[in-house]
C-alpha cells in the first residue's frame, strides 16, 4: 500500500472512475447526515484530493439529500453522477451542471459505453420510490434521456462495447429465494428463472439476440 487519503465527515465512499486525460481519479463522496454530497478528484502521484465539487441537491432537485453513488466519464470531460436520487451530468473541468435527468432514478453504480456513446443507469421510473425499476439510456454528448426499459430488481449496469450489449445484475430478497415471497424480478416474469436472480442482457435492435 502506497498511502491513504482521508475524507473527514464523509458518509462513505462510492464508485471511482479513472480520467486518463487528466491522470486523476474521480470518486463520489456521500455527505454526512444533513450534509451535502461531493465529487472529488484525486491525484495518485501526490496522494491528495486536488479538486472538489459540492452537489447542492436542494438547489438542483428541490429536496435536500446527502446521497451520491455512481460516477462515469464520457469524452469531452462529461461526467455523469448518480446523486440526489437522479442522474446528473456535468463538466468535469468546471463543475458546471448540464442536466438533472428526472425521467429515471439514479440508482447505484452507473456506466459509460464508448461503443454507442451512452450512459447507462438503473432506477425507478421518474425517480419516484415504488415505481417500476428501469434501465435508463442517456445520450452522453447531449445529456438527454433516450429510453427507459422496465427491469424489476435490476441494478449496476455494465456494457460490452464490442457488441454494445448491456448487462445488469438482478437481485432478489431472502424471502424470494426461500419461496415465501413472490418473485417479481425480470428473471422470473420474463424468463421463468424463479428464486435465483440472474444477469439481464440488453442489446440494440439491430442485434438478433435482443435479450
Amino acid at each position: 500500500m502506497l498511502g491513504t487519503i482521508a475524507f473527514p465527515g464523509a458518509g462513505g465512499l462510492e464508485q471511482p472512475v479513472w480520467d486518463a486525460a487528466l491522470g486523476r481519479f474521480w470518486i463520489t463522496v456521500p455527505g454526512p447526515a444533513g450534509g451535502t454530497p461531493s465529487i472529488v478528484r484525486v491525484d495518485p502521484r501526490t496522494m491528495k484530493a486536488d479538486k472538489t465539487y459540492v452537489v447542492d441537491c436542494l438547489a438542483l432537485t428541490g429536496a435536500a439529500s446527502a446521497s451520491i453513488t455512481g460516477v462515469a466519464l464520457a469524452p469531452y470531460q462529461h461526467l455523469l453522477v448518480s446523486a440526489c436520487g437522479f442522474p446528473i451530468t456535468l463538466n468535469a473541468l468546471t463543475g458546471t451542471v448540464y442536466q438533472v435527468i428526472k425521467g429515471v432514478g439514479g440508482g447505484d453504480e452507473v456506466w459509460y459505453n464508448p461503443g454507442d456513446g451512452r450512459f447507462y443507469v438503473t432506477g425507478p421510473l421518474n425517480g419516484v420510490t415504488g415505481n417500476v425499476q428501469q434501465l435508463g439510456v442517456i445520450d452522453a454528448e447531449h445529456s438527454t434521456l433516450l429510453q427507459t426499459v422496465p427491469e424489476m430488481r435490476g441494478k449496476n449496469p455494465a456494457a460490452f462495447p464490442e457488441n454494445n450489449q448491456v448487462l445488469t445484475i438482478v437481485q432478489i430478497t431472502a424471502a424470494i429465494a426461500a419461496g415465501t415471497a413472490t418473485d417479481d424480478s425480470v428473471c422470473a416474469t420474463q424468463f421463468g428463472y424463479k428464486g435465483t436472480g440472474c444477469i439481464a442482457v440488453f442489446a440494440h435492435p439491430d442485434i438478433d439476440d435482443k435479450r
